[in-house]
């Protein structure tokens, strides 16, 4: 499996996204998962959107932060938890639930 990442002015949201999921092995299979980042005029600058399916995940917000956000959610769905003192890497990172 790959993962393409499609973002326009994104790079802090797509190195990050890249930087947490280098710690896992993406499974076996041929099939190419994408990821697509983007500003959505008509959301608030503090809100985002995150809405999938098994190929597809697309993080959307009302500002560049707010896709960021939604980039942490997203990871947090995989398995992968983020707080104060620094992020908690689980074991195995959930793909199914993180393009869910």
């Amino acid at each position: 499996m790959s993962i393409k990442i499609i973002s326009n002015g994104f790079e802090y949201a797509e190195k990050e996204l890249l930087h947490f999921l280098s710690f896992f092995k993406e499974g076996s299979g041929s099939s190419e998962k994408t990821v697509i980042l983007e500003v959505n005029g008509a959301m608030k600058d503090f809100c985002y959107a995150i809405s999938g399916n098994s190929n597809e995940l697309c993080i959307s917000g009302g500002s560049r932060s707010a896709v960021l956000c939604g980039v942490y959610e997203a990871l947090e769905a995989g398995g992968i938890r983020f707080g104060l003192s620094g992020q908690i890497m689980p074991e195995k990172f959930d793909f199914d639930a993180f393009f869910s």
